[in-house]
């Protein structure tokens, strides 16, 4: 006896089979256009107020973040460190926006900042790993 509920079930190999389209791949090149892009169309995603910030930051009740898909980019290494950024404290969404084009801005001009998101964005969904120029994929 066939259960009612499986007849229109739904498997892996139905789900992966069905798609509809590619989805859209970037060069490395093309990176700093999205962003600006992401940053005007979608300003309240990328800069927005945060319990940790209000919580840890006083005055500054907001953080900015650069994202990729869903994924936080990681802005550059902290002063010292090799810890990854991902985001920074800010008073409003002016000042956010200001230290997001500071940052799109040394992606094209800043060696250890193309490192930074090289290697990140290193085989992420969405992006020509190919497209990557080889001297940013070394050691950060």
């Amino acid at each position: 006896m066939t259960l009612s509920f499986l007849e229109y079930g739904v498997t892996e190999r139905i789900r992966t089979s069905q798609r509809k389209k590619d989805f859209l791949r970037y060069n490395w090149e093309d990176l700093p256009s999205y962003f600006n892009n992401r940053l005007k169309n979608q300003p309240d995603k990328l800069v927005r107020e945060t319990k940790w910030a209000k919580a840890n930051r006083p005055g500054y009740p907001m953080e900015a973040r650069m994202m990729f898909s869903n994924a936080n980019v990681p802005l550059g290494n902290f002063p010292g460190t090799t810890e990854l950024v991902k985001s920074i404290p800010c008073k409003d969404t002016d000042q956010g926006i200001e230290q997001l084009k500071e940052f799109i801005q040394s992606l094209e001009e800043d060696i250890e900042t193309q490192k930074v998101v090289a290697q990140f964005m290193n085989g992420k969904a969405g992006m020509n790993s190919e497209s990557i120029p080889s001297d940013l994929l070394g050691d950060v």
